[in-house]
């Protein structure tokens, strides 16, 4: 079996063509993580983006915050590649090989952002990882986590996962493709109940917590230091 970095090394090239069929409200589901960041989009905020792919994410959040710095992060080199070479000519984005549980973050923060990443860690991961970005975020900073989830009951799993497949295939995405993506859910996917990692993130010390937004298996966790 692969491991998750080897995973997404594998699967950089593919990655953004197929992401918008693998969420059918793709749109909804990033429009609700920009909206939870600050309404003020004039500051020079310091964001750092963990687990950032291929750099679709950051590319939303540099429109929408024109004076922001962007370090765009992922363990994976080949993403890191892909992200470089769609945002590198904008001088406001650096680039970094980070794996979020063994490497140094950056300090002071303003904002800490992470797209369908984290929840590939297995949960006693997941809570180190979230104790490690609120220490890296300046007191009122702000973490935007845009991930899967699951709903704490296997049936309804079940059914959201079948409601989503047939979706997924409405879209025309081909089999073959739609197999290998299968197979890394099953492989490395460690999805967390909503209301169990609403627990992790204020036992991390974060003073709010909330979600704004959830549908099938995917949410957005707003957390404020």
């Amino acid at each position: 079996m692969l491991s998750v970095q080897q995973a997404f090394d594998q699967a950089a090239t593919k990655f953004d063509r197929f992401r918008s069929s693998l969420i059918p409200d793709y749109q909804e589901f990033y429009g609700a993580a920009l909206a939870a960041l600050p309404e003020d989009r004039r500051k020079a905020y310091r964001i750092l983006e963990l687990g950032a792919g291929t750099g679709a994410f950051a590319e939303l959040i540099g429109r929408a915050f024109p004076h922001a710095k962007i370090t765009v992060s992922d363990f994976a080199e080949s993403m890191v590649g892909q992200a470089r070479e769609k945002l590198g000519g904008n001088k406001r984005f650096d680039f970094a090989l980070i794996d979020m549980l063994m490497d140094p973050l950056p300090c002071d923060l303003d904002i800490i952002v992470s797209s369908m990443a984290i929840h590939h860690l297995d949960h006693a991961d997941k809570r180190f990882v979230f104790s490690r970005i609120c220490k890296a975020l300046k007191p009122g900073g702000i973490f935007v986590n845009a991930d899967q989830i699951s709903s704490g009951a296997a049936d309804r799993d079940r059914r959201l996962f079948d409601q989503w497949l047939e979706d997924v295939r409405a879209t025309g995405i081909c089999e073959k493709e739609l197999g290998s993506v299968l197979d890394r859910m099953r492989e490395h996917d460690q999805n967390a109940p909503h209301d169990l990692q609403i627990r992790w993130l204020r036992a991390a010390g974060f003073a709010k917590v909330r979600v704004p937004y959830q549908n099938y298996f995917w949410a957005v966790f707003k957390a404020t230091k």
